[in-house]
């Protein structure tokens, strides 16, 4: 996302794209069909292990919030059944 001015890469962004669909395995009535976009930007380390790890928990953290998103939705979606 960020170039320093020799054109160097000084920060990343991930973007986690998510579709889920659920439904009702009895009744196959579609109980969530969305789509989730999050993404987070991370800068570059010192040392390329630390870059990669930085990588590895900006992922994680998407993931987890993907996943409470995804949750709460359900949980909406129920309250009205």
């Amino acid at each position: 996302t960020i170039k320093d001015s020799a054109g160097k890469i000084i920060e990343y962004r991930i973007t986690l794209r998510t579709n889920v669909s659920i439904n009702n395995y009895l009744t196959n009535e579609e109980i969530l069909n969305d789509n989730f976009t999050i993404y987070s930007n991370y800068k570059i380390q010192d040392q390329h292990t630390e870059t990669k790890k930085l990588e590895n928990k900006t992922l994680e953290n998407l993931i987890d919030k993907t996943y409470q998103d995804i949750l709460f939705k359900i949980s909406e979606k129920f309250k009205k059944w």
